[in-house]
């Protein structure tokens, strides 16, 4: 599982010798708190906050970065190894220095560097792959509608086909994917810092809407994920869903109080006219049958029975 090539051994050799010469000197072994914060920092440098796009651009295992910044556990080593290895800083100071790690990380630039990919010469990373291999091997068993080659042209440069497909890869749009297919990736865009202050300002102002809308449909209007409201605007987020709830529950008692008083008429109506109120004599009286084998309707139906005479 640990990923091959020369530079990326080399580079965990250097940073596991450094860490194990160092760990004489400190006064005190490293704790969770300042790693979690050194690891959020990268974060948020690297793809404003955006765990997926981190995962995706540094060549990582999916969900590895919700370990220990959502539930609190400690990732082992050989998931930070690869964290401070995208993130270009080295393990030691991932696992020491917390927040001051964001002045480190603003002079190396804000470009992941992807885990590099088998091979003894694999400097390049999952990431920003481009398929030619795939290509090469489908502009050698095809051929284009007029006869001539289709993604390399007799002397080998590259064909039209082949720029199109090269202008595909690596396309980035926000909420939107490329076209999946030989030589293309799927690749999302992190979600911009302005679009992130507009979803703040909407949740702000939803807390005064009456009746008050729930998050996900707040995430629909937005056009996003609801986790991705809950991942940068995690106060708000519970506010609404709060203050959402208590408006369901205010209707649905609402409805349960209609349901109650609609039973209580059609039995004294039944009453008056000499009919027993049966379950059955009631349920065809009202707007909606069905709604008599609702729990409430039997146990307003049962009560007001007692109260008519009909059960001691």
């Amino acid at each position: 599982d640990i990923p091959g090539g020369l530079a990326w051994q080399r580079w965990v050799a250097g940073n596991v010798g450094e860490l194990l010469v160092k760990a004489i000197e400190l006064s005190e072994p490293p704790t969770f708190p300042p790693l979690r914060a050194a690891i959020a920092a990268c974060v948020s440098h690297f793809t404003s906050g955006s765990m997926e796009a981190f995962e995706r651009e540094g060549g990582l295992p999916h969900s590895v970065l919700q370990y220990p910044l959502v539930r609190g556990g400690l990732p082992r080593l050989d998931t930070l190894l690869r964290i401070a290895y995208c993130a270009q800083v080295s393990l030691l100071d991932l696992l020491t220095k917390g927040e001051a790690i964001r002045e480190q990380l603003e002079v190396g630039g804000r470009h992941l560097r992807a885990r590099p990919v088998e091979g003894e010469n694999a400097c390049e990373g999952f990431a920003t792959h481009s398929g030619d291999n795939h290509a090469n091997h489908s502009a050698e068993g095809g051929m284009a509608e007029g006869g001539g080659p289709t993604a390399r042209q007799k002397d080998g440069s590259p064909g039209s086909d082949q720029s199109d497909q090269d202008e595909q890869v690596g396309q980035v749009t926000q909420g939107s994917r490329t076209p999946r297919g030989k030589g293309t990736r799927r690749v999302y865009k992190p979600y911009s810092a302005e679009f992130l202050e507009r979803a703040g300002r909407r949740l702000a102002g939803a807390l005064g809407e009456e009746p008050a809308p729930p998050v996900h449909r707040l995430a629909r209007e937005l056009g996003c994920h609801p986790a991705t409201l809950y991942r940068h605007h995690y106060a708000l987020c519970r506010e609404v869903a709060a203050r959402a709830l208590l408006e369901a529950r205010r209707r649905s008692m609402e409805r349960d109080e209609a349901l109650r008083e609609q039973v209580r008429e059609v039995m004294r109506a039944l009453k008056a006219e000499g009919e027993y109120p049966s379950s059955v004599r009631v349920a065809q009286h009202m707007q909606k049958a069905g709604r008599m084998c609702d729990p409430v309707a039997q146990a307003e139906w049962r009560e007001m029975l007692h109260r008519l005479g009909y059960k001691q």
